[in-house]
């Protein structure tokens, strides 16, 4: 189910989704004061599970659902940009073997320059981080340093 679910690139539902639906649709009838679940009670939950999912799940950068949001609360995209960003820095840190230490403005500015996108201090930063979770990088306020 799994293989075929990964071909088509569709999720299958859970257990513990499923059994959630189950409960949405019985609040959804003790709302109305029913003892009884109704085709209706079973489309409100539904639609309440698919909007908390979209509220949850959407990745801002590409408008689609995001499961990676749910389980590592980092988008498949960010991630990807994340290495993109740290194989930049790297690159450029590795352009000059003999050389150390780098001042983190001259890096930042230097990728600036050689990007023809705007690069966010934010966006450079979680390059670093990736570079220093990597065991890279060292990088201390505004000195980096090469391992």
């Amino acid at each position: 189910m799994h293989l075929l679910n990964a071909f088509i690139s569709k999720i299958s539902a859970y257990p513990r989704q499923l059994e959630s639906l189950v409960r949405l649709g019985e609040a959804h009838a003790c709302m109305r004061l029913s003892n009884t679940v109704t085709v209706e009670d079973c489309r409100e939950a539904r639609r309440l599970q698919r909007e908390a999912l979209k509220q949850a799940a959407i990745d801002p950068m590409t408008g689609t659902i995001d499961v990676n949001i749910l389980t590592t609360g980092i988008s498949a995209s960010m991630r990807a940009r994340r290495e993109e960003m740290a194989n930049l820095i790297w690159a450029f840190l590795e352009e000059k073997p003999r050389v150390l230490t780098f001042s983190y403005a001259r890096v930042l500015e230097e990728i600036r320059s050689r990007s023809d996108r705007l690069i966010p201090r934010d966006t450079f930063e979680d390059g670093l981080n990736t570079l220093r979770n990597a065991n890279k990088i060292d990088w201390a306020g505004n000195t980096i340093r090469k391992r």
